[in-house]
């Protein structure tokens, strides 16, 4: 049986465990998560002045065989 007591324990602890992962989202994440890696390409007949410039995201859940196939992901 569930008593009162018992009730405001579990949603004591649930409330504590949604705010104790917080900083996770707005400070690991954010500030010391991200990598950021620069490379100078010089490429075959592209002019000096023409600047190149790639962006690259990852993201490890979409890679996950259960949810999207290689294949998609490639294309």
């Amino acid at each position: 049986m569930i008593t009162r007591r018992r009730f405001l324990q579990w949603f004591g602890s649930v409330g504590f465990c949604d705010f104790a992962t917080i900083p996770y989202g707005v400070i690991v994440e954010p500030l010391l998560r991200q990598r950021a890696t620069r490379y100078n390409l010089k490429l075959r007949h592209w002019p000096d002045d023409l600047h190149l410039s790639i962006a690259s995201f990852r993201t490890c859940m979409l890679a996950n065989r259960g949810w999207t196939s290689i294949e998609s992901i490639q294309s």
